[in-house]
């Protein structure tokens, strides 16, 4: 049901991306109208859900080890293949090896959002709000080894616009096939606070100064042969933060791939990630960079 295009060379050549405010759904792209059609009933018709456990290879700072993530949606309402509302929330919990058992929780970022999708042909809209925050998670092992008392919480609402379109597919014959889902989203940020008990250098941004994100990326299925692909997941973000009248647009990336294997149900990912982001989120103040990871995913 999708298709590989040129775009895929230009994703590529632009560079993969993810965000620099954390986000905890940043490798999922949730379409209602994928996932489930011709219901019975208007109400509460369907819920979708994922997990995930990741390991930390290389890591730019000593906080990042275990990941683990978790989310579900419930559609609430739809009307045909037309229209749809959707709630759902996702959940990601960060540890460092800090400890004697290389497992010290140190933050966890939690998402609610609130979606309305419109199909219009090929084409899918969303609009939602979503709540997103930051907590710090163990700060007292922290107090204990380093004698410091180290804390930071983060909020960071938005206001999101989303178009994506339906999936282009090239068939290669004997149920081979491959595909390709593009997709914008537009964050506006309605709501930011950033809690420290640390001072942030004067000449350095955060999360209070990010006003908006431009999202762009897309879904590729390189090779699919009955429910076993091969995909990547890139995107980039270019995030717009204005501090002292002047604005300054950063750009996070982001990569997935792996290998899918996928049943009627349910499906199992072997993953890798790359990520960068220009805020991390966990230290009391600004820390950009580089992350790659291995992982399994369930949805």
């Amino acid at each position: 049901m999708k298709r590989i295009t040129a775009a895929l060379i230009i994703l590529f050549t632009v560079s993969i991306g993810s965000y620099g405010a954390v986000f905890a759904d940043r490798n999922i792209l949730f379409d209602p109208f994928e996932t489930g059609s011709d219901f019975d009933r208007v109400y509460f018709t369907q819920v979708w859900g994922w997990g995930e456990f990741s390991r930390y290879v290389t890591q730019s700072d000593n906080m990042h080890f275990w990941d683990a993530k978790i989310g579900a949606y419930g559609e609430f309402l739809r009307i045909g293949n037309l229209f749809s509302i959707v709630m759902g929330s996702d959940l990601e919990l960060i540890s460092s090896s800090n400890s004697t058992i290389f497992f010290e929780p140190r933050a966890f970022f939690w998402q609610e959002e609130f979606l309305l999708f419109l199909k219009l042909d090929r084409y899918t809209l969303g609009l939602g709000y979503y709540h997103r925050c930051k907590h710090d998670v163990d700060n007292l092992n922290q107090y204990i080894r380093t004698g410091m008392y180290i804390a930071r919480v983060s909020i960071y609402d938005s206001i999101t616009l989303r178009w994506s379109i339906e999936p282009a597919v090239i068939d290669w014959g004997g149920g081979l096939h491959s595909s390709f889902k593009p997709f914008v989203r537009n964050h506006l940020f309605v709501i930011t606070s950033d809690l420290t008990t640390t001072n942030y250098y004067p000449s350095d941004v955060r999360l209070t100064n990010l006003v908006n994100a431009l999202e762009f990326g897309a879904y590729i299925k390189m090779l699919e042969w009955q429910g076993i692909c091969l995909y990547l997941f890139p995107s980039v973000m270019i995030n717009f933060y204005r501090a002292d009248g002047k604005i300054t647009a950063p750009i996070d990336w982001f990569l997935e791939g792996g290998i899918r294997f996928g049943g009627d149900d349910a499906s199992l990912n072997l993953l890798f990630r790359y990520e960068h982001f220009f805020d991390a989120g966990i230290e009391p103040h600004r820390v950009a960079g580089d992350y790659w990871m291995i992982g399994l995913k369930v949805e």
